[in-house]
């Protein structure tokens, strides 16, 4: 975040000691209506425990914004669903599923000194 020169006193980072913890955590964030938007990165998470979520976010008009493994894209019910990816020269997005939409579109943010830790290294091409 202070990278990216955001104002540290604008935001509220939680490490709770367990996942059930931070669901709970979670839940009770988006539902206050404290907050505009709230990131999450949980190991697994449930069906219910996403549409927990997602009502708690409706009702207190808070973003939420998930960080989990690729496994679980397909079966998790969020409205849209990314998948990131490095690429040589940037960044590739890939919608997974996007609600009321086409699905398995990309693109490709191409700003390498914004990410230059995710770009991929060319390879030396062999004959």
């Amino acid at each position: 975040l202070h990278y990216l020169s955001l104002d540290l006193s604008e935001f509220m980072i939680l490490q709770p000691p367990s996942e059930k913890e931070a669901l709970w955590a979670a839940e009770q964030c988006v539902k206050s209506g404290a907050g505009s938007a709230l990131v999450l990165w949980h190991e697994a998470l449930s069906i219910a425990a996403v549409k927990r979520l997602q009502l708690g976010a409706q009702a207190g008009s808070c973003r939420l914004f998930a960080l989990y493994q690729a496994q679980y894209a397909q079966t998790l019910p969020f409205t849209l669903s990314v998948a990131l990816q490095a690429q040589h020269s940037g960044l590739g997005v890939i919608v997974k599923k996007h609600k009321g939409h086409f699905a398995h579109r990309s693109l490709k943010l191409e700003n390498p000194h914004y990410w230059p830790e995710l770009e991929k290294p060319e390879l030396p091409h062999v004959s």
